[in-house]
């Protein structure tokens, strides 16, 4: 006899979404309208920022930082982001300058899922912007290289 995973109407509902045609048509229609990725996430999860395999949603500068162990004031953002967000979209600005966005998926009382979309600058990075958050990375472990310089200015921008 092998064991059964036990799995929740909460469980059953987010995989239904996200196999379901209109997440699929959702999710593209973004994309093409708006240049970024939207990700639907479980509520609950534990979050793993962009170090797991396809994640279309994260930038190469947050995952360079994410690398290894993991920055401390990234895993902290994303977790203030998913608390603050059960029951109303909201967007956060990382240290870094970077907005990320989550928006709550309900069932009734239930929280499901979020839709996650961002990493983004609303205007174009410079080495100024660059210079100014080296101080807060070096805090963080990371050394702030040319090509960590390289993929902040080369981050996402979604001009508001």
């Amino acid at each position: 006899m092998t064991p059964h995973t036990i799995e929740t109407a909460e469980d059953r509902a987010f995989q239904k979404l996200g196999e379901s045609s209109l997440f699929q048509t959702y999710r593209t229609a973004f994309r093409l309208a708006t240049g970024l990725d939207v990700e639907l996430r479980p509520a609950g999860e534990e979050d793993d920022p962009d170090t797991s395999p396809g994640n279309l949603n994260g930038n190469s500068f947050c995952s360079a930082m994410n690398a290894g162990k993991g920055c401390e004031a990234c895993v902290l953002a994303r977790k203030c982001l998913f608390e603050s967000a059960s029951h109303q979209a909201k967007t956060i600005k990382c240290f870094a300058g970077l907005k990320e966005t989550a928006i709550p998926i309900r069932s009734g009382n239930n929280l499901i899922a979020f839709l996650r979309t961002g990493q983004i600058f609303h205007s174009e990075p410079d080495s100024e912007d660059f210079e100014a958050i080296s101080a807060k990375l070096q805090e963080e472990g990371i050394k702030p290289t040319q090509e960590l310089e390289a993929r902040y200015l080369d981050s996402p921008v979604l001009e508001s």
